[in-house]
Formats: C-alpha cells, sequence, structure tokens
C-alpha cells in the first residue's frame, strides 16, 4: 500500500467516524454543540433545510432541462413541408382553420385568407409550423 493510499484510508476513515457520531448524536447532545460552537440551531436548521431543498430542486430541474433539451432537438429535426403555390397554402391554412386545431380568437382574425397576400400567408404558415400546428399535417393534402 502507498502513502497516499494509507493517507487516503485514514481520511476516509476519519469520515465514517465522524459520520456515526451525528447519526449516533441525540437532539440534546446535537443542540449542546451548535450552543457550545455558538451556532444558532434554529437558523442552522432552516439553513440545512433550505440546502436540501435546492439540491433536490436542482436535480429534478436536470431531468427537466435534459427532457426540454430532447424535445427541442427532435422539433428541430422535424421541419414541416410547407406547400409552394398561393392555393395550396390557402387550402393548408384553411383545413389547419377548419379543423380547430388553433385558438379561436387567431382563427377569427384570419377567417378570411382570400384577401391575403401570398407573404402574408406564408408568413402565418411559418409562425404556426413554429408553434407545432403543422407537425402532424405531411402527407395531408
Amino acid at each position: 500500500m502507498t502513502g497516499e493510499t494509507q493517507n487516503r484510508d485514514k481520511l476516509q476513515a476519519l469520515i465514517d467516524a465522524v459520520e456515526q457520531s451525528i447519526l449516533n448524536a441525540t437532539d440534546d447532545e446535537v443542540t449542546e454543540d451548535f450552543v457550545a460552537a455558538g451556532i444558532d440551531a434554529k437558523e442552522a436548521e432552516d439553513h440545512t433545510g433550505n440546502l436540501i431543498a435546492q439540491t433536490i430542486k436542482g436535480h429534478s430541474q436536470k431531468k427537466l432541462r435534459a427532457a426540454r433539451a430532447g424535445f427541442e432537438s427532435a422539433r428541430a429535426e422535424q421541419v414541416p413541408v410547407v406547400p409552394q403555390t398561393f392555393s395550396e397554402k390557402l387550402t393548408l391554412l384553411q383545413s389547419i382553420f377548419s379543423a380547430e386545431e388553433v385558438p379561436p380568437e387567431l382563427t377569427m382574425a384570419f377567417r378570411d385568407a382570400r384577401h391575403m397576400s401570398d407573404e402574408d400567408i406564408s408568413s402565418l404558415l411559418d409562425d404556426l409550423a413554429e408553434l407545432g400546428y403543422l407537425d402532424n399535417r405531411e402527407g395531408e393534402e
């Protein structure tokens, strides 16, 4: 055994002994230790509780961030196909609105799409694609 390994083992044994001492201590002994060290027990309790809550929250948010990143990655790979001609765009827009997939307020705002320019309809379809309303429409025509 090398000197470094022996030192590591000794340190681990010390940590284990301190851990056992803490786990075996009664509430009164812990309170006495706090008082002897000049630490407010209530403040230490609050700090420890907050630390535990932050750790749990951070762990939960790690899973959430990973799921969100996976979702965004999958979404980025799905590029909806927007038709090229004005009549195809108009047909697609009308099918989206008639299927009641979008909020009624949006449907009302664009209920007469025939009077919109090709550029306006293209922009609206791009916005709807970004919001996910065109994701499941591949192959529909």
